[in-house]
C-alpha cells in the first residue's frame, strides 16, 4: 500500500470512462462505413446517432 494514497474523483472517473466508451463505439462504428462516406461530416454524423441512441 502507499504511504500517501493518491486522490480519486468518482465523478471524474465516470465521465472519462463515458467518454472512452463513446470513442470505442465510433471506431467500431467506422469499420462498417465504406471509404467513400469516411470524410469528417460522416464522422461527425456518426457522432450524433451514437450519442443519442
Amino acid at each position: 500500500m502507499r504511504k500517501n494514497p493518491r486522490e480519486f474523483d468518482a465523478d471524474l472517473y465516470t465521465e472519462r470512462t463515458l467518454v472512452e466508451r463513446m470513442f470505442n463505439k465510433l471506431k467500431y462504428f467506422r469499420r462498417f462505413v465504406p471509404r467513400y462516406e469516411t470524410l469528417v461530416h460522416a464522422f461527425f454524423l456518426s457522432f450524433i446517432l451514437l450519442h443519442h441512441s
